[in-house]
C-alpha cells in the first residue's frame, strides 16, 4: 500500500499532523516482525506536524509523540546527513534497539499477566481451598532472610 501527500490539504488544515501523511505503524503488536519508520525534516519534537501517526490497533487517536520519537519517527537533520554517510544507519539502530526493548518488555508483561492470573487461583488441597498466594507468601515467610528480618538484624 502507498499513500501520497497532498499540500494543498495540509496547508488547509493549517499545517497539523492530522492534515499530514498518514503513517499507520503496528507498535501495540508484541510479536510484530514489521518496524515502521519514517524520516522527514519538517518533523518537530513538539509536533510530528508532517506525519499523522497512528498505531493499527487504535486509528483514531494519534500516537502519543515520546513513543513515537522512541519508537517511528526522526527528525532528519539534512546537514547531519551529508556530513555523516552513517547517519541513516545510526539512527535506524538506535530506534531499532528501543523498538527491540519495548517488545521484549512487552511480551515478558504479556507473559506475566498470562501466567499470574493462574496464581490467583484457588485450588482444593485436601477437603481445603487453598490460595496459591498464601502458600508462596507463607514460604518466603520462612526464608531465613525474612527471619532475620523480624528478629531485627540487618541483611
Amino acid at each position: 500500500m502507498a499513500f501520497r501527500d497532498f499540500f494543498p490539504y495540509w496547508r488547509q488544515q493549517r499545517m497539523c499532523a492530522e492534515g499530514g501523511k498518514l503513517f499507520v505503524v503496528s507498535s501495540s503488536d508484541a510479536a510484530s516482525s514489521v518496524h515502521e519508520i519514517f524520516f522527514d525534516d519538517n518533523i518537530r519534537y513538539d509536533n510530528a506536524k508532517i506525519v499523522d501517526i497512528r498505531d493499527w490497533q487504535q486509528p483514531m487517536t494519534a500516537m502519543n509523540l515520546n513513543k513515537a520519537f522512541q519508537l517511528h519517527l526522526v527528525r532528519a537533520e539534512p546537514f547531519e546527513a551529508i556530513m555523516d554517510p552513517s547517519y541513516f544507519i545510526r539512527r535506524v539502530e538506535e530506534l531499532e534497539k528501543s523498538y527491540k526493548k519495548r517488545h521484549s518488555t512487552m511480551t515478558k508483561v504479556s507473559n506475566s499477566l498470562a501466567n499470574g492470573f493462574s496464581c490467583f487461583s484457588s485450588k482444593l488441597v485436601r477437603g481445603k481451598r487453598e490460595n496459591s498466594v498464601g502458600r508462596v507468601l507463607k514460604k518466603s515467610a520462612q526464608s531465613p532472610s525474612a527471619k532475620s528480618l523480624r528478629a531485627g538484624e540487618s541483611t
